[in-house]
């Protein structure tokens, strides 16, 4: 029982730092894009397809690693997919044009989507049934804290070293973290005593059981996944941008706005985590959702007062908990065999099937800049309609995993 405690312990904050530095290079090249922009020579539209190319990377990144943590291990796959995001996060620092960049963030975006798959499986396999949500919190902690350095890179690292030498560090942590994983996490328990029924399927045999057997599951999962990365997405992709370039916001100055958003973005997690676990899984998403919809109307008619855009900004950031319903929803539904595929494909596919996220918002703001920013509040209505969705799925909270 010691042991296992030790291991879990291991996994827990081997997947929290992937997931840190995931978040810091998923956030960085939006927080940079302008910069880059101005360098290489190309407009919004081009902004929002690298943007959007991440994503897409992500969803296929997702799917994959999912299938490989299905097939040789969580462990194995969590490391490869921490290095490729890593390795091509660094590359991006050493793109000549626009298209060496769009070519190196859909490769980022595909290590990226692998982390959450491959990471939330392993520490959910490891988590007592009772305080599983409170560990997805914690893990989901990762990603305010992930924008937060990003924003600490763009504001101290981008002036001295300009918007490359941002990405350079921004690459670093993630490869020796990759390490650290393949030389101290332990493999998880339930991938071991599944491993000889895995290893006697084929890989055709595993996706027809998550897709024939655990479709309504599947389907629900990623219309819920959908709608939430759109809203999402929609609006916080250009974020920054918008604080700078409508509201007239400078760069260093912007930083103060994002930073207060995911401090309470990490309180909004890690609240989220407990509540779920109290309450439920259903009862607990709709309670964030809704609070997250209303503020992003809210904050759509603040457009030009700076001061209130500052006073939301917390419980904005705070009410995107929701994150945190997630990794306990997916890992509860799926058994052990397709876990991490199903987790990667519903989670990420909705990432890739939003690149259309970032274009809408680039197109809107240069066919109606006066009203680009209000037009990013419809981002609510599709926060809205996951009401209908989640109540749709079964309520898995202290469930034994299969």
């Amino acid at each position: 029982m010691k042991r296992l405690i030790i291991d879990a312990r291991r996994a827990v904050y081997s997947v929290l730092l992937g997931w840190i530095f995931d978040a810091f290079d998923a956030f960085l090249i939006t927080i940079l894009i302008i910069d880059i922009a101005n360098e290489l020579g190309f407009g919004k539209i081009g902004m929002g397809i690298v943007i959007g190319l991440t994503l897409a990377g992500s969803g296929i990144g997702g799917f994959f690693f999912g299938i490989l943590a299905d097939k040789i291990g969580r462990k194995k796959s969590l490391t490869l997919s921490i290095f490729t995001y890593s390795f091509f996060t660094l590359l991006t620092g050493f793109v000549r044009n626009l298209w060496e960049l769009m070519i190196v963030r859909l490769l980022t975006g595909f290590g990226v989507g692998g982390e959450w798959a491959t990471g939330m499986t392993l520490v959910t396999e490891f988590s007592p049934p009772d305080i599983r949500g409170k560990i997805v919190g914690i893990i989901q902690l990762g990603w305010p804290i992930g924008v937060i350095l990003a924003a600490i890179d763009a504001r101290f690292i981008a002036p001295l070293l300009g918007w490359r030498g941002a990405f350079y560090i921004a690459a670093l942590p993630g490869i020796i973290i990759a390490l650290v994983v393949l030389l101290v996490v332990s493999e998880s328990p339930y991938w071991h005593k599944k491993l000889a029924k895995i290893r006697r399927r084929q890989t055709k045999e595993l996706l027809k059981l998550l897709f024939v057997k655990y479709k309504r599951e599947v389907v629900l999962a990623l219309l819920l996944d959908i709608c939430a990365m759109f809203s999402y997405w929609l609006f916080w992709s250009f974020y920054v941008n918008y604080l700078r370039e409508q509201v007239g916001i400078e760069l260093i100055k912007s930083m103060e706005y994002l930073i207060l958003s995911q401090m309470g973005a990490a309180l909004g997690y890690l609240l989220y985590g407990y509540i779920q676990d109290a309450i439920g899984r259903r009862k607990a998403w709709i309670v964030f959702i809704n609070m997250y919809g209303i503020f992003i109307i809210a904050y759509s008619f603040f457009t030009h007062d700076p001061v209130l855009l500052l006073i939301f900004a917390f419980p904005l950031g705070f009410s995107t908990g929701f994150w945190s319903g997630f990794g306990a929803i997916l890992s509860e539904i799926f058994p052990t065999e397709v876990r991490a595929t199903g987790t990667g494909f519903c989670f990420n596919m909705g990432r890739t099937i939003n690149i259309v996220s970032p274009i809408i918002v680039a197109y809107l703001a240069t066919v109606f800049p006066d009203v680009g920013w209000a037009a990013i509040g419809i981002a609510s209505i599709t926060a809205f309609l996951t009401n209908a969705i989640i109540w749709r799925l079964p309520e898995t909270r202290g469930k034994i995993l299969e």
